[in-house]
């Protein structure tokens, strides 16, 4: 019995604990995410048109292999 009083009297330390170290975690990202070397307007959007390019390139192509199929198994049917 006085263990289990005990531990109610610990509980609520241990959650006002983890309560007050919330804002020490945001405070630790933001200070992170300020070392963070970020890329330049133009590297990003010459990136972005990269990869639009390669996906269209690789839908076309999985587009034609799958026509290819198609009309495969078009002339056993």
């Amino acid at each position: 019995m006085a263990d289990n009083k005990q531990n109610d009297k610990e509980k609520p330390a241990k959650e006002k604990k983890a309560k007050l170290k919330k804002p020490g975690f945001f405070k630790g990202v933001k200070s992170e995410m300020k070392k963070v070397t970020w890329y330049s307007k133009a590297d990003t959007t010459k990136s972005t048109v990269a990869l639009i390019v390669v996906m269209v390139i690789f839908a076309a192509i999985i587009g034609l292999v799958d026509l290819g199929f198609v009309s495969l198994l078009g002339l056993f049917a």
